[in-house]
């Protein structure tokens, strides 16, 4: 009889630092140093994290800048902050154009809602 193994969730945990205005992704586990070695880099890109999601690997980011909540502002409509930057609900919809999941849960935000833990949530160019 054949045995089963259940692949093990891999999960990289990121920091981004924003580094004379650049912002900067710092693999923070062993799992995102070793990404970050494959790349042959110091920090890693958006581009790796989104082939790293691409591949079933979970990102976390560890640090204050993931998508913390939702904010009214006085026109009436809402900002999404993510770290110490806002963007309004279209530039988040852009930015995570290609993430049907998050898609759904900004459709819905409302204000006060979190950001689901285990989404990174991409920031508009």
């Amino acid at each position: 009889m054949k045995e089963k193994h259940m692949a093990a969730t891999v999960v990289l945990e990121i920091e981004v630092k924003s580094i004379y205005g650049v912002n900067k992704i710092y693999p923070v586990n062993q799992a995102a140093k070793t990404l970050a070695n494959i790349a042959g880099t110091k920090t890693l890109s958006e581009q790796d994290i989104i082939d790293a999601q691409s591949l079933g690997l979970v990102v976390v980011e560890v640090a204050a800048r993931k998508l913390e909540k939702v904010i009214n502002v006085p026109e009436g409509g809402a900002l999404f902050l993510v770290g110490d930057s806002a963007f309004t609900r279209k530039e988040m919809e852009e930015a995570n154009a290609d993430d049907p999941d998050f898609l759904a849960w900004l459709a819905a935000a409302a204000v006060g809602d979190v950001c689901p833990g285990a989404t990174y949530c991409r920031r508009g160019a």
